[in-house]
Order: structure tokens, then sequence, then C-alpha cells
């Protein structure tokens, strides 16, 4: 098995990787490797008789970036005016292309500490998810022309167990 990374797919493969057999019995070969990018692979095939395939097949294997999670506020999706006696319903459609980690939402009433909550643990292969919570504005002793600021976020793994935190818009109420 003859290969070139992705920086050399204009010249001959030169790398060379030795196929193993599965077991003495079987006819499979194999190679297992971690595709860090992408690559083309010709299979050269010799018989006992040293004869070659006269037309090797390719094989490309391309690697994709993992991308930041995507979080998209649906309610309210913009600032709005609220009473201290409100309940503000907050709604988001989160999306990731492997899968979401842990999401939640934070909120912070007036210069009180803000408030992080998980709404989805690693529980969640998912790649899409609506996040949806409840902020009880009364529960938090909100007074009138206080101002309650909050976001989305999204955790989403990059690899080896880390994690990457993306944050949506911030809004206001």
């Amino acid at each position: 098995l003859r290969y070139r990374a992705d920086d050399n797919l204009d010249r001959p493969a030169k790398n060379v990787l030795k196929l193993t057999q599965v077991d003495e019995s079987s006819p499979k070969y194999e190679y297992t490797f971690t595709l860090q990018s992408t690559q083309r692979m010709t299979l050269h095939l010799v018989d006992e008789a040293g004869r070659e395939n006269k037309e090797p097949p390719e094989f490309v294997f391309t690697a994709t970036q993992n991308r930041p999670a995507d979080i998209e506020v649906t309610f309210p999706s913009r600032d709005v005016q609220v009473s201290p006696i409100e309940e503000l319903r907050l709604s988001s459609n989160i999306s990731d292309d492997y899968a979401v980690h842990q999401y939640g939402v934070t909120y912070q009433l007036g210069g009180g500490d803000a408030q992080t909550v998980s709404l989805g643990g690693a529980e969640h292969d998912e790649k899409t998810i609506v996040a949806e919570h409840l902020v009880a504005l009364e529960d938090l002793d909100a007074s009138a022309n206080q101002l309650l600021s909050y976001h989305f976020w999204v955790e989403d793994l990059v690899g080896k167990g880390e994690t990457r935190r993306t944050l949506s818009d911030i809004f206001f109420a």
C-alpha cells in the first residue's frame, strides 16, 4: 500500500505500508491507521510469482476539520421587555458536526452573580438539540428596571477528551 499525504498529492506515492494478514487461514489483509490529514493510497498487489496488478486502485481518505458547534437562539431571538413577576422562556437550537457533549444557559440579573445552568450532559450524542429553560424573574427577586442578560453555551469534543465551549450572542430582558 503506497500513500501520500494531502500536501504531496501531485507527487508519486513513495511511502510504503505493509498489509498484515488477518490470520493464516484467511485471504484477508488489513492495515490500521489514524487519519490525521487527507491521504491518497494506491493498492499494489503482488502474487507468489512476483506479478503485480496492472492498474492498482487508488483510495482517497479525506480528513475534515471538527467545526465548533452552532447555536441559534430561537426564542426570544431579540431583546425583550419583561416585568419583575414574569417568567421568561428561553429556547435555542444547538447543532454540531460530531456530537454535543454538554450545553446550557447562563444568565445574570443586574449586578448579581451569573447563574450557569447545565441543560444536558454527555449522555447526548446527538448532532442537533433543542435547548429550553424557564427563568422565573419573581424567584430571582427582580425589581423594575433591572436588566437580565443571558446567553446559551455548548461544549463539543475536540480530541483526546478535550472540550471546546462556544457561546451564543448575548441578549437582554
